[in-house]
């Protein structure tokens, strides 16, 4: 539906029902014209794609910003083939101000390729899936939605509201302050120089799923995270009794090292947590064939494990 000859129109509403199943809806807008999507499922469900049941939002080449607002749009939990798939196609559309109303899963996608920024706003839970490469700045500061997101390999600035947020990193140099609330940040990468992570009040957590050596983040990376989680396929031998503000550890998953030790060093009020590892050894019952040692300072007098 075009409604930019409609230069009288501001307020555009899209209101329950479905997206067509193997087609893709084209709304486009003009200069000006804000767009609400109320209630929208998509009408595919075998597929993940803005071409099977996915929306287009045009604009024109006047257009810099696009104001859209999410309202119970896609499923009531996210499910891969049904998060209704929008693409921002305006091609000078560089920033994007997304409110969320009630809960909303879809996945933003951008063949305009001119969006960096987004501003995000509103209350409830609102998943944006893996946003385009091009968006580099993510502003939910004041957002009290639960906010839901991955965000690309470049150079970027994420900010949080009071909401429980999930942010998940692929690389790059990441500047995020997640804002109050029970934060997550999961990554996939060791955190480099220049990496920030604050999490801001709350109890938050930060998550690293690695399939390689995984490394403790420095103190200059972290700042108001309480816990943190690796997730490994083989896990390391790790100090964490420099993280003086994370009180609780823990490993998930993967094995120990075959043929040696794992050392495990904890710090003063830090809690440790084996969750599902297996020995790396078989042929052998001893700490050093495939055991984990935990290590305290003198000053420790309990382990709570």
């Amino acid at each position: 539906m075009n409604f930019s000859l409609s230069s009288n129109l501001t307020e555009i509403e899209l209101d329950s029902g479905t997206t067509i199943d193997g087609s893709t809806i084209t709304t486009t807008l003009g200069t000006g014209q804000r767009l609400t999507l109320d209630g929208i499922t998509d009408g595919d469900s075998a597929a993940a794609s803005v071409a099977d049941g996915g929306i287009i939002i045009a604009q024109p080449s006047s257009a810099s910003t696009l104001d859209l607002t999410l309202d119970d749009v896609g499923p009531a939990t996210s499910i891969t083939n049904q998060n209704v798939f929008i693409d921002i196609a305006g091609t000078s559309v560089s920033s994007a101000k997304i409110t969320s109303d009630n809960t909303s899963f879809v996945v933003i996608s951008n063949s305009g390729g001119a969006l960096t920024g987004l501003e995000l706003l509103g209350t409830g839970t609102m998943a944006l899936g893996t946003l385009p490469t091009s968006i580099t700045n993510v502003n939910g500061a004041a957002a009290s939605a639960n906010l839901t997101l991955t965000i690309g390999s470049g150079s970027n600035t994420i900010r949080g509201g009071i909401g429980n947020d999930a942010i998940t990193l692929t690389g790059g140099v990441n500047d995020v302050q997640t804002g109050d609330g029970d934060d997550t940040i999961t990554t996939s990468t060791n955190l480099v120089p220049g990496d920030v992570i604050d999490g801001g009040d709350g109890n938050d957590t930060f998550e690293v799923i690695h399939t390689g050596l995984a490394t403790v983040p420095s103190t200059a990376n972290l700042i108001s995270i309480e816990n943190i989680a690796i997730q490994d396929t083989v896990h390391q031998s790790l100090d964490f009794s420099s993280l003086t503000s994370i009180t609780g550890i823990e490993l998930d998953s993967g094995t120990t090292v075959n043929g040696a030790t794992i050392n495990t060093t904890l710090g003063a009020g830090q809690s440790l947590t084996l969750d599902s590892i297996t020995d790396g050894d078989t042929a052998a019952a001893s700490p050093a064939d495939g055991g984990i040692k935990i290590l305290q300072p003198n000053s420790m007098t309990a382990l709570d494990l």
